[in-house]
Formats: structure tokens, C-alpha cells, sequence
């Protein structure tokens, strides 16, 4: 059976403890490195590690929205929660209140720091093929809009002149054998205010994401796996 596919049919108790014996093994410090993320806010009633976690919790254990996740709280989540992470669960608005306002690059940082403590554990270097680690770059949505959610968000316009943002986003993600994907790299599509008939795309995020990687990972032998999209001059010469 698939790594997916067995981690579907783990109840909610027993994806904390799988969780929670990966953090031990792997990143006995994790609470720390939360916390070392800089705190924007005037008045702190949780840790930052206990706000980043919980966001980290709505989507790892499929609590489908910020509501769900609050009522799911009652029933005996937060008691496992707490027992196995040591971690207290604040109600999600809270937790969305400080995400809006920390910038995007800190947990990217955070991303970085993790990536690198399995490179340099070789935790993934049996996954390598021919000494390179296999990074899959693809373009997804994710969501659309009636209105516009952020300052230049993509758009579409319907024939009959209808308009509709989509947010999509272009990732990079190591990818293994055993069906483990991690991401390394996350690049939006956003336009420039000076756009004029042609909007951000795949190709152009590409360019943009391809210089994080390098800066992040300017050693680490990679070999890019793209769809027939990607085979032009500009993503060969990168």
C-alpha cells in the first residue's frame, strides 16, 4: 500500500502520534524554531509556535475550515492535541489574525531549515536518481474570486465580460519513491501594477522561483522534472 493511501486510514489520534514520533525523530526542536519566528503583535496570550501549529493543524488533519476546526475542538481533538505536542489550540481567527500580518519570507525560512536538516541528515539520499534529488515543478489553482482578494491577483474575462481572479500558485517539491513529496519552493502568480494585456503565468513565476531555489539550495544537485510546457531557451539557460 502507497505511503498516501495508508495515511488516509489513520483517525485523527493516531495522525497526531504519527506526526509527533516524525517531529521527534527528525526535528526534536520544532516548538523552538516556531517560536523563533519574530512576533509582530503588541499583546501575546499564545506562543507563536502554538498559532503557527494550529494553522499547520486545520490542513493536516483535514479539518475542512477555520469553523470546522474551532468545533472539532470539542470533541476530544484538543485533549490529544495537547497531551501528545504539549501545545495549547487557540481559536483560528486568532490564528488568522497573525498569519495576515507575518510576512511570507519568515516561513519560508522555516521551510529552509527543514529541507536542509534532512539533506544533511541524508534522511532522502536514497531517493536521489543518478546523485541528483528529482524537484517536480507544476503550476496549480487554487481558489478563484468575484472580487479582486489581493492587488494584482490573476483574472480572468468571461465573453459576456464577466470577471473572475483565480489564484494560483507554482511549486517545487522534492519528490521520493515512496510517494513523499516536500516542498522546497512556492511561487505566486501576481501581476505587476504596470501589466497591460499580459498577465502573470507559469513560465514567468518559473523564472522567479528557480533564482529562490538557487539562492536557498546553491549546491544541491537537482534534476528538474516540468511537463511539455517548460522545454524552451529560457528554462534551459537557468
Amino acid at each position: 500500500m502507497k505511503s498516501r493511501e495508508r495515511l488516509q486510514k489513520f483517525s485523527g489520534k493516531q495522525m497526531i502520534i504519527l506526526i509527533t514520533g516524525v517531529l521527534r525523530r527528525h526535528y526534536p526542536d520544532f516548538t523552538g524554531l516556531l517560536n523563533s519566528i519574530p512576533d509582530h503583535r503588541e499583546r501575546s496570550t499564545y506562543q507563536v509556535a502554538e498559532l503557527i501549529m494550529a494553522g499547520l493543524s486545520m490542513f493536516i488533519f483535514k479539518r475542512g475550515s477555520r469553523h470546522n476546526a474551532d468545533q472539532l475542538v470539542r470533541n476530544g481533538f484538543e485533549n490529544n492535541y495537547i497531551k501528545l505536542f504539549g501545545l495549547r489550540l487557540p481559536v483560528m481567527d486568532t490564528v488568522d489574525d497573525f498569519l495576515r500580518k507575518l510576512p511570507i519570507e519568515e516561513l519560508e525560512l522555516i521551510k529552509k531549515t527543514l529541507i536542509n536538516g534532512l539533506i544533511k541528515k541524508k534522511t532522502i539520499e536514497k531517493y536521489k536518481y543518478k546523485g541528483l534529488h528529482q524537484v517536480a515543478v507544476g503550476g496549480t489553482g487554487l481558489m478563484h474570486f468575484d472580487q479582486e482578494p489581493f492587488e494584482g491577483c490573476p483574472f480572468k474575462t468571461s465573453k459576456q465580460g464577466t470577471k473572475t481572479w483565480h489564484a494560483y500558485v507554482l511549486e517545487a517539491k522534492i519528490i521520493c519513491a515512496n510517494g513523499l513529496s516536500i516542498s522546497m519552493g512556492t511561487e505566486w502568480y501576481v501581476n505587476s501594477q504596470k501589466i497591460t494585456d499580459k498577465q502573470d503565468c507559469e513560465l514567468k513565476a518559473f523564472v522567479r522561483l528557480s533564482k529562490k531555489i538557487k539562492d536557498s539550495y546553491p549546491r544541491l544537485p537537482i534534476l528538474i522534472l516540468a511537463d511539455g510546457l517548460y522545454p524552451n531557451n529560457t528554462v534551459f539557460d537557468i
